[in-house]
């Protein structure tokens, strides 16, 4: 059993479920009275600390005030070693995300030591129940590092959701699920999960979009791309957009050369390399163009 006056020390490897299961049964899960005993010495001893930073306390009262402190650092240390469960059950079901789940522990125990610090026991509610959302906030940033574009925490949990959703149908049917049927499954709306599943695609550069755009024609292929590529080109303005669609061959007209283009809309060589360099620098900080997948 790991000693309340000693940290947690987590496994490098995800792998490694026995050292995580030894963390989950460290400390006995607490009752709704020893949860209220604990934050009560954690309360006063955050305003011990704030009492010790004055500055006409006596010696006397200076003693009791830091065995306050000593006594609400081991019932905060207590509180968080107890609460292991809710980290690492929540860690697991983001397995699969990219990061790895000691990393997920790692940032879900700062949301929980932020709960620890925050929570006020005359509320009358769980300590879990206050935790969650802080445990869950940290994770889903955590979560969403390895994306090209950052995604809100509300948003990461539910994009996870999504896909976690989709593959669930795409096993039971054998076939990759619509966005429709995801939305269905989930209660969202429908341009919600493609928008969602859109953000969980892997990045891909640009210059893959040509075949995206033309693999997006084919039904079998997942519609989140045809959704990114329109989304994405909405934002150019109309030569832009006109010369990076013949470019890559969006269009339908296959890809083109800049000599070419330039004669199909009658103008430089010169002035097709301009607008696509601004149609790029438009669209390399686009959510869709950064979560386009083959």
């Amino acid at each position: 059993m790991t000693s309340l006056d000693e940290s947690p020390t987590f496994p490098s490897s995800a792998s490694s479920a026995r050292a995580y299961a030894r963390v989950l049964t460290s400390v006995p899960l607490l009752s709704a009275e020893e949860e209220v005993a604990l934050a009560e010495q954690c309360v006063k001893a955050r305003a011990a600390v704030e009492r010790l930073r004055a500055d006409e306390v006596v010696a006397r009262e200076r003693a009791d005030l830091a065995r306050l402190v000593a006594q609400g650092a081991r019932a905060r240390r207590h509180l968080m070693l107890a609460n292991m469960r809710l980290v690492v059950s929540f860690a697991r079901r983001l397995d699969g995300c990219g990061v790895p789940v000691a990393d997920l522990v790692q940032e879900g125990v700062i949301g929980l030591m932020r709960a620890v610090d925050g929570f006020d026991p005359e509320l009358g509610f769980r300590f879990s129940t206050y935790a969650t959302a802080w445990v869950k906030r940290h994770l889903a940033d955590a979560a969403g590092t390895r994306r090209a574009v950052r995604l809100p925490p509300k948003a990461e949990m539910q994009a996870l959701a999504c896909r976690d959703a989709a593959e669930e149908l795409r096993r039971r049917s054998g076939r990759a699920p619509s966005p429709k049927d995801v939305a269905r499954r989930l209660a969202l709306p429908e341009v919600t999960v493609e928008r969602l599943l859109a953000a969980d695609a892997v990045p891909v550069s640009l210059d893959a979009l040509e075949s995206d755009a033309v693999a997006a024609r084919d039904p079998e292929v997942d519609p989140r791309i045809g959704w990114a590529v329109r989304e994405a080109l909405a934002v150019l303005p109309r030569l832009e957009r006109e010369v990076v669609e013949r470019r890559f061959g969006i269009d339908g007209g296959g890809a083109r050369s800049v000599r070419t283009v330039a004669r199909e809309l009658a103008c430089a060589p010169d002035a097709v390399r301009a607008r696509e360099r601004r149609a790029l620098q438009i669209l390399k900080d686009h959510p869709a163009v950064a979560t386009v997948a083959p």
